[in-house]
């Protein structure tokens, strides 16, 4: 059907593991969400690298063959807090972003985009996150080229490593009628990116300022319509630390 259904994970998903005999026959993957080529230099104290969060591996049938999908499992919606929801919100030349009534460092996103409106396409359209006056860290798509991004090469601290600040792209053509889905988890130092359920998944490291936390929705070049998003706060899955607690110097 001349559609590309790839997963991929970049920049910052390696060495993967699976488990099976989860709940409900499900395939749970894992991932260590580090990159090699800076994995040393972190600016990072006490502790250094990190897991992803887990998915859900789903194996799908389409015209073009078997394809596996990856999802974030359901047991994540039990952290949701404080939920804003918009419905049809128009993104033009007019008001090219919106800035959203909500912010923080964990979050998780699903917003739904559709193009083109009254023949006027876009170049791209997408989320911000972790935006301030000199930072944002942008999650995209590209409709000329037909990629699915992550651009952080204004995400924050950066200048540990040349390869950090950078953008990354995947190819997902698979669209129907311009009908792009961003499923996006932010936590404190990472972002996690499901696109079209979970037919492109990226993950990337990131160290922005914390008090530059707002979230915007923006279009370049053309009309889109934000058709639906909801966005909530997350709670940790952490209890507090004792009061006395002491991490172990190494």
């Amino acid at each position: 059907d001349g559609c590309n259904f790839k997963t991929i994970d970049l920049q910052d998903h390696y060495a993967a593991v699976t488990f099976n005999d989860a709940p409900d026959n499900r395939r749970l993957l894992v991932g260590w969400l580090d990159n090699w080529a800076y994995a040393g230099d972190l600016p990072t104290t006490i502790w250094r690298g990190q897991q992803s969060i887990v998915r859900d591996l789903r194996l799908q049938r389409y015209a073009a063959g078997f394809r596996i999908l990856q999802w974030p499992v359901h047991e994540l919606t039990q952290l949701r807090t404080n939920p804003v929801h918009y419905d049809n919100l128009q993104l033009n030349s007019a008001q090219p972003q919106v800035t959203l009534k909500i912010q923080g460092s964990q979050l998780e996103i699903i917003a739904a985009f559709k193009y083109p409106l009254s023949g006027n396409t876009p170049k791209e359209f997408g989320v911000k996150v972790f935006v301030g006056q000199d930072q944002e860290t942008v999650i995209g798509y590209n409709v000329t080229s037909l990629e699915v991004f992550v651009d952080r090469t204004k995400s924050g601290t950066s200048s540990f490593s040349n390869a950090f600040a950078a953008k990354s792209t995947a190819v997902m053509n698979d669209y129907i009628n311009g009908l792009i889905q961003l499923h996006i988890f932010v936590d404190q130092s990472s972002i996690d990116v499901f696109a079209n359920t979970g037919r492109v998944t990226m993950s990337h490291l990131i160290y922005p300022d914390p008090n530059q936390n707002q979230v915007v929705v923006y279009a370049v070049g053309g009309d889109v319509l934000l058709t639906s998003i909801d966005a909530w706060a997350l709670n940790g899955i952490w209890p507090p630390a004792p009061q006395n607690f002491r991490p172990i110097k190494m």
